[in-house]
């Protein structure tokens, strides 16, 4: 049962990167229409990562406290 909040978070943070990623793809010619802008495209994705990250252990550290652990989907938006 202890693996199971593991699991959770990690899980959440998987959904929530694979979502940044999907978005980043979809947005790559208005994020990085020139090459000297990419340094921001790698800004932005690193940055989508460690908030998302961050969100998806509070999110399972507040549904573990309530006794509430079902996952749940965080997005970024830039």
């Amino acid at each position: 049962m202890a693996v199971f909040p593991l699991f959770n978070h990690l899980l959440i943070y998987m959904i929530s990167t694979h979502i940044c990623i999907i978005f980043l793809i979809a947005f790559a010619k208005v994020l990085c229409p020139c090459i000297e802008v990419v340094d921001t495209c790698v800004l932005s994705i690193n940055t989508c990562t460690e908030v998302t990250f961050r969100a998806a252990r509070w999110n399972a550290n507040k549904r573990q406290e309530q006794g509430n652990i079902s996952p749940a989907i965080i997005t970024c938006s830039f």
